[in-house]
């Protein structure tokens, strides 16, 4: 298998296991849940699954590490398009513009405790890889603040920028990196390494 013909694999992989991931639960936030999930190139979790590989860790967990890390992600989207007000996301129109603020805002904090409740029931022995979502997560919302805040000034230095979007993207894909090789239980210097790499 080529590594093109392995991106699209792992993608309809991911799609598939998305497509189930909120079977039953209101149609008031499962459909925006599945409206924002139906996009997206799954970079984040096919990073995962690559290093992983690559370290020779176990796929299985992998995969399912990946499906929370897009989940998480898709939650950071949705918020984000609500502050930002963006009218387009993925090609389709924004959650909060389909619906409204509200449904958004439940949509997205919906998918979160998805995303941990999946985590928490993984029953993975390593508990770092919790961890690193919750660093995430205080990361991102650390970010966002710092994007609405440099809204206001009238000078942003290069490394107050670079601070910034690494809080709100960078991390995120270096968390991806890196989760492959806490699975796959390498060196503390080589996760870091990874983590670096996809940052």
């Amino acid at each position: 298998m080529s590594f093109n013909q392995k991106l699209v694999e792992y993608k309809k992989q991911i799609d598939l296991k998305l497509s189930d991931v909120y079977p039953n639960g209101p149609a008031v936030i499962q459909e925006p849940i599945y409206h924002i999930l139906s996009g997206g190139k799954r970079l984040r979790p096919i990073l995962c699954l690559l290093t992983t590989e690559a370290c020779k860790g176990n796929l299985d967990i992998a995969f399912e590490v990946g499906i929370n890390i897009e989940l998480f992600h898709n939650f950071t989207l949705i918020h984000d398009d609500i502050m930002d007000e963006d009218v387009l996301r993925h090609g389709k129109t924004t959650i909060h513009n389909k619906w409204n603020n509200s449904i958004a805002i439940l949509s997205g904090d919906g998918m979160l405790a998805i995303a941990m409740k999946r985590l928490s029931n993984m029953n993975i022995e390593n508990s770092e890889i919790i961890d690193r979502f919750h660093d995430a997560l205080i990361r991102v919302c650390e970010g966002q603040a710092l994007d609405i805040d440099y809204q206001y000034k009238s000078k942003v230095t290069l490394d107050e920028y670079i601070d910034m979007i690494d809080k709100k993207t960078g991390h995120l894909i270096g968390m991806c990196s890196e989760l492959g090789g806490i699975i796959s239980n390498v060196s503390n210097d080589n996760q870091a390494k990874l983590r670096k790499y996809g940052e």
